[in-house]
């Protein structure tokens, strides 16, 4: 995962360069596909939620505007590029979650009749 990590990393910087949004909006799936491989990512929406900033959640749903808003305007890749670079570099991991044994409400079998 390491690998096309690094290679959806490569191709999404010279998408922003380039100021390209379609080859921006490849490269952020294929980074989140290869981050996040149980979750069937296949749009911007689906890497908008996977998103571990707040930064590229906005930019991604820039991204997203520049693409299919009513009003298109010349997308300028330097925002995404720069949000992408603040997200943490390993996938957050689930935090384990504590089981801790609660007592039983109700003790069965040690009421006297």
């Amino acid at each position: 995962a390491r690998a096309s990590d690094a290679r959806a990393g490569r191709e999404l910087k010279q998408a922003c360069a380039r100021h390209d949004a379609p080859a921006a909006r490849a490269a952020l799936i294929a980074w989140a596909r290869g981050r996040h491989p149980d979750a069937a990512c296949r749009s911007l929406r689906d890497v908008t939620a996977l998103a571990a900033t707040p930064a590229l959640r906005e930019a991604v749903i820039e991204l997203e505007r520049a693409l299919y808003g009513r009003a298109r305007t010349a997308w300028q890749g330097d925002a995404l590029w720069h949000a992408f670079q603040r997200e943490p570099r390993a996938a957050a991991k689930p935090k384990a979650t504590r089981t801790a044994a609660l007592p039983p409400l109700f003790k069965l079998g040690s009421a006297s009749k």
